[in-house]
């Protein structure tokens, strides 16, 4: 369901699935039947509530000083909310939704901006770099509406890392406050506005990356863009993860592969690069393998040998992320012994790197420029009716 124009419903994942939260209030505020809007309750500031799931009746019990509220879905306004030691602005909403309560901050989206650009960004980054992601992070919170179906996106990286109202975001403010109402536009549309931390010193095209959650077809502002300075050096140089390399024995990434469906390979013969992108991005991968077969009729067991195309992704996603930090890398075998991986950046490398921008803005450049560079054919401009849902 579209949240109303103006406001976002993020889905507190991290909180969400307890049994019970406690909440504080930051001013007078409301409790309140969220399914149908009747004021339950007038609340005073600074009070303290216990949220709690009954499992005998799916309702959510709110507990305060002397009194006990039930309701199949609750909402809370009180100023800034203080929820298990973290704080969120605006409402928030709770059901009960699985084993445990569903915690929903219903907030308005530039105060969403506010709790985006701390989690995403380091605070020294340069100011213009983080104007740059306020205006990427609001087009994509806009153009993702509706992402989850019970609320409109998560607070974890599957959306946009989101950690509400805390300390050490001055300039992560100042930028949102900067840039407040503009968003990235191609023709009439609103921009898909995927950002990554290191793209390696070359974004990727958007047919080569499998997000769930892209737009069909092909984006003239999602391309491959070549990432460096009149120098030569990459603007995302500085990046910890701008070069990497790793080694794996023969069994340990036999053992990697095998705990995957897409790469169960057997006993590990050989993994080939078969296609890369114009990104230098593994696209397609070739393993071959040897697996144990029975002979019904004599029950002798021999190992046939078999083979399986996957992608850079699948074989990225089986080894772990965190250890291949993208797909924009070299293989090569070492001897007998096993595999050696060196590769760049980390990330999918679609759309603005984080780095780079960071690297252009110290550079700089405005962020109106960075934002050109990484998004040919999109422009900067203010959010209109077309913006709404």
């Amino acid at each position: 369901m579209s949240s109303p124009a103006g406001l976002l419903r993020i889905g507190l994942t991290r909180l969400s699935g307890r049994s019970a939260v406690s909440v504080k209030l930051g001013a007078a505020g409301v409790l309140a039947d969220a399914a149908t809007g009747e004021r339950v309750r007038t609340l005073a500031p600074g009070e303290s509530l216990r949220l709690a799931v009954d499992y005998n009746t799916g309702e959510v019990v709110v507990r305060g000083a002397g009194y006990s509220v039930r309701r199949q879905t609750v909402s809370l306004r009180g100023g800034v909310l203080q929820v298990e030691g973290r704080r969120y602005p605006d409402t928030l909403l709770c059901r009960v939704a699985g084993a445990g309560l569903q915690l929903v901050n219903q907030v308005d989206v530039e105060r969403y901006l506010e709790g985006v650009l701390p989690g995403e960004l380091p605070a020294w980054f340069g100011l213009e770099a983080q104007k740059a992601l306020a205006v990427c992070a609001r087009s994509y919170a806009l153009v993702q509406r509706g992402k989850h179906g019970d609320f409109d996106l998560c607070d974890r990286p599957h959306c946009q890392m989101y950690v509400g109202l805390g300390p050490g975001g001055a300039r992560a403010l100042a930028a949102v406050q900067a840039t407040r109402g503009l968003a990235l536009w191609s023709g009439e549309e609103l921009v898909y506005a995927f950002y990554s931390a290191d793209c390696g010193g070359v974004s990727t095209g958007l047919e080569e990356v499998p997000l769930t959650d892209k737009p069909p077809g092909t984006k003239p502002y999602l391309r491959v863009v070549r990432d460096r300075n009149p120098a030569g050096k990459d603007y995302c140089a500085g990046s910890p993860y701008h070069y990497w390399r790793v080694s794996l024995t023969r069994q340990a990434l036999q053992n990697r592969l095998n705990k995957d469906p897409e790469t169960r390979i057997g006993q590990l013969q050989s993994v080939e690069v078969r296609r890369v992108d114009a990104s230098g991005r593994v696209a397609d991968v070739v393993l071959r393998g040897r697996v144990a077969q029975r002979d019904p009729s004599t029950g002798a067991s021999s190992l046939i040998p078999v083979e399986k195309q996957t992608t850079g992704w699948a074989l990225r996603r089986a080894v772990g992320s965190l250890r291949l930090k993208s797909t924009r890398m070299r293989i090569e075998a070492v001897g007998s012994a096993g595999y050696r991986f060196i590769g760049s950046g980390f990330g999918h490398g679609l759309g603005l790197c984080q780095i780079g921008a960071d690297g252009r803005a110290k550079a700089g450049q405005s962020f109106q420029q960075i934002l050109a560079v990484y998004y040919p054919n999109a422009r900067v401009a203010p959010l209109s009716v077309a913006s709404q849902p």
